[in-house]
């Protein structure tokens, strides 16, 4: 099993293509500037200035949780610090959705969870 994902990860190294083997100009756009785009941007140390504020906060609020829920633990109050522990994106993949919602600039989106 470990043998055939390292073959395949070889493989996958050797054959891959650059981003200037992409034809479409899209695809290629986006990868030139959305996804290697490794670039330092102002609005990054405001969104992981907040980041350390929720992570930070230990304010109590009443929560509904809709889903499955615990069923050892029942309690309806959590930090906030606890919910954003376990509900923001890392660093690094909040950058990524950032710059993708910044290169298309989009009327409405909605988060799906």
């Amino acid at each position: 099993m470990v043998l055939q994902f390292f073959a395949d990860y070889f493989k996958h190294q050797f054959t891959a293509k650059t981003r200037h083997g992409t034809h479409s100009p899209f695809v290629y756009k986006l990868a030139d500037e959305v996804i290697y785009d490794f670039s330092a941007k102002n609005d990054y140390k405001e969104i992981e200035a907040q980041r350390k504020k929720l992570l930070n906060d230990q304010h109590l609020i009443s929560v509904t949780d809709l889903g499955a829920g615990s069923h050892l633990n029942k309690n309806r109050t959590k930090k906030v610090s606890q919910i954003a522990k376990n509900a923001l994106k890392s660093p690094r993949l909040a950058q990524l959705i950032y710059r993708l919602a910044a290169n298309h600039q989009p009327a409405n989106m909605i988060e799906l969870g």
